[in-house]
């Protein structure tokens, strides 16, 4: 088994293709929530060295199948020396899986921040107050936190590519390198 070598917090890019409605396993007491068409952003963390396979984690479905950006994804994080498998079993445990296991859902990109902080909610604060973001339910994807994880981006083309930039200007990630 190859071991991990890094931590830090990351943003994942998700495509809807149609508008779907998905249990997030208990969250809302189990009722469906409707996920419109487009795209959708998740924010998360993996500290302890751990970065690598949570990546890779979520660029796989239950089943066992990859999306697409997995191979993708796996070159960039050999690249930066993060060296990590993809999961031999995955079941579902965060919100987020059971999104990503929709059929009518693709990872389409991954901004990572390589450090041994837990950016998260500060990166959460950040998305869910961005004009070119909107609620999906309210502590979506944190229900340690009071901010939702999980938000739809409504935003002209460039804001995905823009925010990484918007992110470095953060006090907490200044020295963070973004991927």
């Amino acid at each position: 088994m190859i071991a991990d070598s890094a931590s830090g917090s990351y943003v994942l890019l998700l495509r809807v293709a149609q508008p779907i409605s998905v249990v997030f396993g208990r969250f809302q007491g189990g009722q469906p929530v409707d996920v419109p068409t487009g795209d959708v952003i998740y924010i998360g963390s993996a500290l302890g060295g751990k970065l690598g396979s949570r990546l890779l984690r979520h660029a796989t479905r239950t089943d066992g199948s990859a999306h697409t950006i997995r191979p993708k994804l796996q070159v960039r994080l050999r690249r930066r020396g993060i060296q990590a498998s993809p999961p031999k079993h995955k079941k579902r445990y965060w919100h987020i899986d059971y999104l990503l296991d929709h059929p009518a859902v693709v990872l389409v990109d991954v901004l990572i921040l390589q450090t041994p902080q837990r950016l998260e909610p500060a990166i959460a604060a950040l998305l869910n107050a961005d004009a070119n973001t909107h609620l999906i339910a309210p502590r979506l994807g944190g229900s340690d936190d009071t901010c939702a994880h999980v938000l739809r981006v409504v935003a002209p083309d460039g804001w995905w590519h823009e925010l990484p930039q918007r992110l470095a200007a953060l006090p907490d990630l200044s020295s963070s390198n973004p991927l």
